[in-house]
């Protein structure tokens, strides 16, 4: 019912562009899929000085990708071996075996997280300073770094301020106060669909760590049993021009429009306001689209023949990358939509409770304990109206619980959380009495009083400190 988005072929533009051309040969996976980890990659090894300049604002060209597709045709992880062997050729020192800048695995904890990229040793570029040394973090399983923000408020601001290259921090009882500055921290992560809505909390939505991440649907591009074989005569020449435009980028710093870009922002702008204010639904995913494309946008200027200047053509290309992005979110969010418009939680959910009132905890146990309540709510609310959700009239001590139910099995005299009132039937309105009739002319008839018909009454609606690693986020090199 919701097919997946189609991008614009303005986003291979570019050097970028041209590798993923190349490579989609030789792979299965999506070509969006390479694209977009080509670019997180990129804008690690061009480290922390490059920025697009927007007024008083320094965008840093920190790009972090989630790719989400299916388990075993989404071809995650075959579109971060592609992206890595060209990396592995065009900047060694940054993305080779030996260079020690990845981080396998996102650290479990907002302390870990600070401690951890402290402790990493890695070797000194030309531009490194001791302080916001350049990381790139490989998270196959981003659905459960998403879980674990909800634990550790923590982790969830210290990734928020990463995207914005802000110092982070944390205290603990053996190291005291731990103070990373200027971090230049790249992510790339993997999920599937179900994961990614299933483990979306409140927290992540309203304080905007999902809408850091650019998320591309990707799925298999084609069925390749044998595998394929780059084409080292076509790839060598384009390696070789990435590499040169890294070099060249980590030596730049404020990347500006010229003068067709200036005059094409003023247009877009507005227009990417509006896009970023897509409607409640959306808008907690769309919320830094502006940025978004002045970062991509500085990406394609610096891996494209020029000078380091944001051209009208870069701005289109990016524009058309995030708009991909946008659809992409809408099709994973609406991609277990029924024909009757309900999710298959939503439909799970009334399954349930048709039977009956049950408690929240019970409920959780017959649908799944990785569901977020934010989740079943909104599930909940897909019914409008015809599931509610109280609280539990007969609480059994501590914290007092909810139930869900339907909204016609509301105990009298509860006020609903969710959902409405079962509405109360009116007694009929009886027609007023008429007047005593006057003299009337002989030929006149008197008018019978008209019926009132009853007014129906309306639904009333209720508003381990020993490891900072903790097993994960060992510091490896790009072994694929």
């Amino acid at each position: 019912m919701f097919e997946k988005p189609t991008p614009s072929e303005l986003v291979y533009r570019g050097v970028l562009g041209d590798l993923t051309r190349a490579l989609e040969p030789t792979t299965e996976a999506d070509p969006m899929g390479v694209l977009a980890t080509l670019m997180t990659y990129t804008s690690h090894a061009m480290g922390p000085n490059p920025h697009v300049q927007q007024g008083l604002i320094n965008h840093p060209l920190i790009i972090w990708s989630l790719l989400i597709g299916p388990t075993s045709t989404g071809k995650k992880g075959t579109a971060r071996h592609a992206a890595a062997t060209v990396m592995e050729m065009a900047a060694p020192e940054m993305a080779g075996e030996d260079a020690g800048f990845l981080l396998d695995g996102i650290p479990e904890s907002g302390a870990a997280l600070v401690s951890g990229l402290l402790e990493m040793n890695a070797p000194v570029p030309i531009w490194h300073r001791e302080d916001g040394f350049p990381v790139l973090v490989a998270e196959e399983e981003w659905a459960k770094a998403l879980l674990r923000g909800r634990v550790d408020k923590n982790f969830s601001v210290n990734l928020r301020k990463l995207w914005e290259r802000k110092s982070i921090s944390s205290i603990t009882k053996k190291d005291g106060r731990l103070i990373l500055k200027n971090p230049h921290v790249c992510i790339t992560g993997h999920a599937t669909p179900r994961e990614f809505r299933d483990s979306l909390g409140a927290a992540d939505l309203a304080g905007g760590t999902i809408n850091r991440f650019l998320v591309f649907s990707v799925f298999r591009s084609k069925a390749l049993p044998f595998g394929g074989d780059l084409d080292m005569g076509r790839i060598k020449p384009l390696v070789s021009q990435l590499r040169k435009y890294v070099e060249a980028a980590q030596k730049t710093h404020a990347v500006k429009m010229d003068a067709g870009a200036r005059k094409l922002w003023e247009t877009l702008y507005t227009d990417l306001e509006a896009l970023a204010a897509s409607g409640e639904d959306m808008e907690q995913f769309t919320g830094r689209t502006i940025p978004h494309v002045l970062r991509t946008a500085g990406l394609y200027a610096l891996t494209t023949p020029g000078p380091p200047i944001i051209t009208a053509n870069d701005l289109n290309a990016s524009v058309a990358l995030v708009r991909y992005s946008i659809e992409s979110v809408r099709h994973v969010m609406q991609s277990d939509i029924g024909p009757d418009g309900k999710s298959s939680l939503a439909v799970k959910i009334f399954n349930v409770v048709s039977s009956g009132p049950i408690k929240a905890s019970e409920l959780r146990e017959v649908i799944g304990r990785h569901r977020s309540k934010e989740r079943i709510d909104a599930a909940v609310r897909e019914w409008r109206g015809d599931i509610a959700v109280w609280p539990d009239p007969t609480p059994t001590g501590g914290r007092r619980g909810h139930v869900y139910g339907l909204a016609k099995n509301i105990p009298a005299g509860i006020e609903p959380i969710i959902g409405s009132l079962p509405e109360e039937p009116e007694p009929p309105v009886a027609p007023p009495t008429p007047a005593p009739a006057r003299s009337v002319p002989a030929k006149q008839i008197p008018l019978k009083p008209l019926p009132v018909k009853p007014v129906a009454a309306k639904p009333v609606t209720a508003k381990s400190p020993t490891n900072p690693l903790n097993g994960r986020g060992k510091v490896v090199g790009f072994r694929i």
